[in-house]
């Protein structure tokens, strides 16, 4: 399973922000996950996947998405250690923690 950090340029809240979602890609199917975060276009590099340096929220925003990939990662390594077969339930399954929240 594939995890990719991605803007969703095409919405736009109120405050010129767009917001971050996890691309999920299993099997030639994708799941998105909101990360609950926005970000100016302008400061998002799309292809290192990570806010722009000039960003004036850059450490917390940054952090928030590593924390949280870092999470999702976790869980995935270790359902392949249990030999659990990964798919879209097994990650997102409601009895495990939600990683945004913690």
């Amino acid at each position: 399973m594939k995890i990719k950090v991605i803007l969703r340029t095409g919405k736009i809240n109120k405050r010129g922000q767009s917001p971050l979602m996890l691309r999920f890609t299993h099997d030639r199917t994708m799941k998105f996950v909101a990360l609950g975060l926005s970000v100016e276009p302008y400061y998002w590099d799309k292809d290192a996947e990570f806010v722009l340096p000039n960003c004036p929220e850059r450490a917390t925003l940054q952090s928030q998405i590593d924390n949280t990939l870092a999470s999702y990662r976790k869980r995935i390594q270790r359902l392949e250690a249990l030999d659990i077969p990964v798919n879209f339930d097994t990650p997102f399954d409601a009895k495990q923690i939600n990683p945004l929240k913690s």
